[in-house]
């Protein structure tokens, strides 16, 4: 699967990059989010992985942007954000996105948005693992 992530902080993106990689995706990051829709018009992804808080465009414009473009009919667009608001995965799907997660991703929920097996209706919101330290 050809997938474009957009994500600033650049070891966070690599990282991202060379573990789909190593599940045998074709993957191309841009971290700046003003190039995104040039490299996406070329590289065609199936899927798009764009970090919400991003310098100068938010992941809300840019997936609006890129929305807007004929060649990337289809494409599945998952929304990723260090923040865990309330209504965040709500706003995510209202404004186009096929999924939202939370920072830290856990790779299964990752793949299962990737392959089409997580809950195409709504948002998948990933939730940190409870540290014990957390009240009940």
């Amino acid at each position: 699967m050809r997938i474009l992530i957009v994500e600033d902080d650049a070891d966070s993106g690599e990282a991202l990059m060379y573990l789909l990689g190593d599940f045998g995706h074709d993957v191309k990051l841009v971290q700046k989010p003003d190039l995104a829709g040039a490299v996406a018009s070329e590289f065609r992804p199936e899927a798009a992985i764009l970090d919400i808080g991003l310098p100068g465009m938010s992941g809300y414009e840019l997936i609006e942007a890129l929305l807007a473009l004929p060649e990337l009919n289809g494409c599945r667009y998952i929304a990723v954000t260090a923040h865990a608001g309330v209504d965040m995965p709500k706003r995510s799907i209202d404004a186009g996105f096929d999924h939202h997660l939370t920072k830290p991703l856990r790779v299964p929920d990752l793949l299962r948005c990737l392959d089409g097996s997580a809950d195409p209706h709504g948002a998948q919101l990933v939730r940190k693992e409870p540290t014990g330290f957390d009240s009940a």
